[in-house]
This record gives structure tokens, sequence and C-alpha cells, in this order.
């Protein structure tokens, strides 16, 4: 499972990551802002009885691995 920044955040983003601006304050706000919404996805989906974690692709570092739904009964 993966989310996305809105259109709005992304674009500063990668305008300042392809003009090598590794420091512009957009690539801070859109890291936390992914890393916030990783945290959410699995407390959402942990309460809601679902196995999952934190995907182990480091191409995409934020992205959410489900591995079991919940237990029925």
């Amino acid at each position: 499972m993966t989310w996305r920044t809105s259109r709005e955040l992304r674009a500063p983003m990668v305008a300042a990551m392809t003009g090598n601006d590794l420091g512009h304050p957009s690539i801070r706000q859109s890291g936390e802002a992914q890393e916030a919404m990783c945290a959410a996805l699995l407390a959402v989906l942990t309460s809601a009885g679902f196995t999952a974690r934190e995907h182990d692709n480091d191409m995409s570092p934020f992205g959410v691995r489900v591995l079991a739904g919940p237990a029925d009964g």
C-alpha cells in the first residue's frame, strides 16, 4: 500500500530535487508528510485487525505492506 502527497506538495519537491537544491524546505516537508502518513496507515490498519508493517522496498521507503487481514470472528 502506498500513499502520495498532493501535487501541490510534490511539485516543489520534485523541482528542488531535479534542480539539485537538496536543502530546499519542500524536500523535508514532503518526507515528513510521507513518514506521518505511513505511521497513520499502520495505526489504522493495525487497529482494524490487519497485520501490517513498513514495506522493505528501499525504492518506496514509506510504503506499507499488509501481511494479513483481520481474523474472522
